[in-house]
């Protein structure tokens, strides 16, 4: 996950191609990935930590109760959708510049990315979604 730093530091734009998955699949992975990319954490460790925490709960791992509760034992705050001033919603395009940290985001419906530092890192170009809530640590 070293490269994660690298890859942004060489990167202009909000969208940076990243894929954590180790095999660069691109499957219905996004909480592995977001998470993995937002810990610095292994792909697989990741996995095998979400896996073993929703047996433990008794839901699957991409259930938005087992990723909260893993997220929140992980040390991160979930927090509430962004809104502009006008109370219109933002795009990740708009808001990930403004953000300065690291956060675990949805973006668009059913979709998750990692956000570092004003960059969407994910393995598309999803920045056109709407930001929902978040978690940051």
């Amino acid at each position: 996950m070293k490269e994660i730093l690298k890859t942004i530091a060489n990167h202009s734009g909000v969208f940076v191609e990243f894929n954590a998955n180790p095999n660069n699949n691109n499957t219905t992975d996004c909480v592995v990935r977001a998470i993995a990319v937002a810990t610095e954490r292994e792909w697989e460790d990741v996995m095998r930590d979400l896996f073993e925490f929703g047996m433990k709960h008794k839901l699957v791992f991409n259930d938005p109760d087992c990723y909260a509760m893993y997220l929140k034992e992980l040390g991160f705050t979930k927090q509430k959708q962004p809104k502009k001033k006008n109370g219109k919603k933002y795009r990740a395009y708009e808001w990930a510049p403004k953000f300065k940290g690291i956060a675990v985001a949805h973006v668009g419906s059913h979709h998750m990315v990692a956000i570092r530092n004003g960059k969407v890192l994910d393995s598309w170009d999803s920045t056109d979604g709407i930001v929902g809530n978040y978690w940051t640590k």
